[in-house]
C-alpha cells in the first residue's frame, strides 16, 4: 500500500502519548530532512504508563504495512506514514499525525 515516506521530522506518539524518535537514514533526504531509517523496533521515550498497567511502553514492534517493499536504501526499506505496531504493553501506537513531508509517496 502506498504511503508518504517518513522523515526524522515526523510526528508520532506511542499509545500513551510519549514521543517516538526516528533514526536518520544518511543516504536519503526528503524536503531537506533525512528519511527515517528502517529498524524492526521503534523506541518510545518517556511513556507515562505505570508498570502496574503493563508499562511503560519502551518499544514498538513494526507491522509489515509500516515500511516500503519496492523502494530500498542500501537494501533496507524506508518507513511509511502507515507505520504501526503494538507497544510492549500490547496497545498499538497512535497513527502518525505528520510524515514530516507531503511530496514523496512510495510502496
Amino acid at each position: 500500500m502506498p504511503g508518504l515516506i517518513i522523515t526524522v521530522s515526523a510526528i508520532a506518539m506511542g499509545s500513551h502519548g510519549a514521543p517516538i524518535k526516528f533514526m536518520p537514514n544518511s543516504s536519503v533526504t526528503v524536503g531537506g530532512s533525512p528519511a527515517a531509517q528502517f529498524v524492526p523496533t521503534l523506541l518510545v521515550t518517556g511513556c507515562p504508563n505505570p508498570p502496574i498497567s503493563g508499562g511503560p511502553d519502551i518499544a514498538i514492534a513494526l507491522l509489515p504495512s509500516s515500511f516500503t517493499t519496492k523502494v530500498l536504501s542500501h537494501g533496507q526499506p524506508l518507513l511509511l506514514q502507515t507505520v504501526s505496531g503494538p507497544g510492549n504493553s500490547g496497545v498499538p501506537m497512535q497513527p502518525v499525525s505528520s510524515a514530516g513531508q507531503t511530496k514523496v509517496t512510495a510502496t
